[in-house]
Formats: C-alpha cells, sequence, structure tokens
C-alpha cells in the first residue's frame, strides 16, 4: 500500500493547463514538476519537497473528480525505479471481454451465465460458487469453442506498450485471472509472459464436462500468486504492481506495492491505491514514467 504523500502524479488522455491549475494551487510552490507520455496517455508528476497535508490530499481529491482527472500518490520505492513485477487480471482488464460470456453465447446459455453474475452480484454466491455454476451452463460444448474464442479476444488499449515498458525496465509481467488458460496462456505467451495462472475448464471426449479442473482462481489465490511470483525472483512487495476491475481482485490490489484499479466497480475504486477511469492500460507508462 501506498507509504508516502509526496509524488503526485495526475493522469489524463490529455492535459492542459487549465485542468492542472487547480491541482497547482493547492499545492503552492514547494514542488517540482514534469512530464511524461505515452502513446495516447499524458502524466503530470509532482514531487512534493515536503509531505502533502491531509487537507491538501482531499482538496487534490475533490478537484481531480470534478475536473474528472484520475490522480495517484507514488509509492517511495516505485518514485525510485520501475517495478520489478507487474501482475495483471485479465478478463476485462488485459482483454476486452469476459471469456465465459463469449464461451456461453456459442452454447446458448449466455442468459444462464448472466443470471448467476447477477445472483453473485447480489451477494448470494462468492466468486467459486458462481464460477462453478456459470462453468456447469457449458456442459457438451465442443472444445472447438477455444480456437474460434481466441479469435475473437481483443487486447486492451495500451496493453502491449504496458507490457513491453516493464519488460525492457528489467521487471517482469505476470497474468493471474479467475478466467480460463486455455485462452490465457495462449494470449500470455504472445507476449513473453511466462507467470500465468487462470482456471482449466475438463474436457472429456472433446466436450466440455462443465466442471473446473483443481483449485479455483479466487481473490486469495490471486493475492497468493502475487506474492509467490515476487519471492521467485526476489522483488519487494514494495515494488510490485496490480491491476484489476472486480472484486476478485481486491486481495492482490491490497498486497500490490501499487494497487490500481481499472475502470472498476465503486467498491474496488474506493479499496484501491488509485483508480484509472479510462480504458487505455498505457495510462500506467505514463504515470510510472517507464
Amino acid at each position: 500500500m501506498i507509504d508516502s504523500y509526496s509524488h503526485l502524479v495526475v493522469v489524463a488522455e490529455t492535459l492542459n493547463d487549465d485542468q492542472l491549475k487547480p491541482v497547482r494551487d493547492i499545492l503552492g510552490a514547494d514542488f517540482v514538476e514534469s512530464r511524461t507520455s505515452s502513446t495516447a496517455c499524458q502524466a503530470v508528476h509532482f514531487r512534493l519537497r515536503i509531505e502533502a497535508t491531509a487537507d491538501q490530499q482531499q482538496a487534490i481529491s475533490r478537484a481531480a473528480t470534478r475536473l474528472g482527472l484520475d490522480t495517484c500518490w507514488l509509492p517511495a520505492a516505485l518514485q525510485r525505479s520501475a517495478p520489478g513485477l507487474l501482475v495483471l487480471d485479465v478478463d476485462s482488464t488485459f482483454i476486452d471481454q469476459e471469456v465465459i460470456e463469449l464461451i456461453a453465447e456459442r452454447s446458448g446459455t449466455r442468459e444462464q451465465v448472466a443470471a448467476v453474475t447477477e445472483r453473485a452480484m447480489r451477494g448470494e454466491l462468492d466468486f467459486e460458487q458462481s464460477l462453478h455454476a456459470r462453468v456447469a451452463t457449458l456442459k457438451g460444448i465442443s472444445d472447438d469453442v477455444f480456437d474460434a474464442v481466441r479469435q475473437e479476444v481483443t487486447v486492451t488499449a495500451g496493453a502491449e506498450e504496458l507490457v513491453r515498458a516493464v519488460q525492457s525496465n528489467g521487471g517482469d509481467v505476470a497474468l493471474v485471472s479467475g478466467g480460463f488458460a486455455e485462452i490465457v496462456v495462449p494470449l500470455a505467451a504472445g507476449f513473453d509472459i511466462d507467470k500465468v495462472r487462470a482456471n482449466r475448464l475438463e474436457v472429456d471426449g472433446g466436450v466440455l464436462t462443465g466442471r473446473v479442473l483443481g483449485e479455483v482462481v479466487d481473490r486469495s489465490v490471486k493475492a497468493r500468486m502475487l506474492q509467490e511470483y515476487a519471492n521467485e525472483l526476489g522483488v519487494p512487495l514494495s515494488r510490485t504492481v496490480a491491476v484489476g476491475d472486480g472484486a476478485n481482485d481486491l486481495d492482490m490490489l491490497g498486497v500490490a506495492g501499487l494497487g490500481i484499479a481499472f475502470q472498476a466497480k465503486p467498491a474496488v475504486r474506493e479499496q484501491a491505491d488509485m483508480s484509472l477511469g479510462f480504458r487505455r492500460l498505457d495510462a500506467i507508462v505514463a504515470l510510472l514514467g517507464l
């Protein structure tokens, strides 16, 4: 979690002086300002000479909300160096789609899957229960569906730039997903990502059985995998970054040195270290100054 309040970053697809003036006025004159950018995103870094007060932090939060800007108080470890490990959720984060919905569309069970999802959102089912219930609706569909879905999946804008930026700065990238390895593993290979954890669907005789193999990748497993990968690489947690959009990502976002909610649900935005409101992953390149 964030451990200092002396390096503020303001991120947006475009930034101008009118947007930045309220932030500068709140901070006063005691800062050094610089800019970084990625393909389609901009960030302004305010390095304060003294720690920001609680009143300044609250005022900046209100101003950012009013102006539609995303802000982050960058942790000390990530001010000094690039992240040693970036862990990304997959469905609706690294890719634009929810894979189970794409499979359900082909099995004719999308409405059933949506009904289970709605029950989970009402708190009637936890993630593991909802996953088993949704996967059960896929029973009997041919495993040819995996090839078709792979062709339909689209990577989120800016994802490739983010992955390459972390890798070129000596860091590792991992994909940890509550989705399915049949889609995630080949996707990861295309980005030279070899650290992958996702659920596997049981197949018998060329058709899905409607069951999940092994341990379900829920929120606790996601957090555990981040810690295991960091330990394996010798990277302190303070130099890890996690990105996700749902409640299943909350533990992972909390464990990481910087947890980023990506176009996330309100509860996730409230608990993460920062929230990105626009759909470009390369905003994180600008945010971290990579």
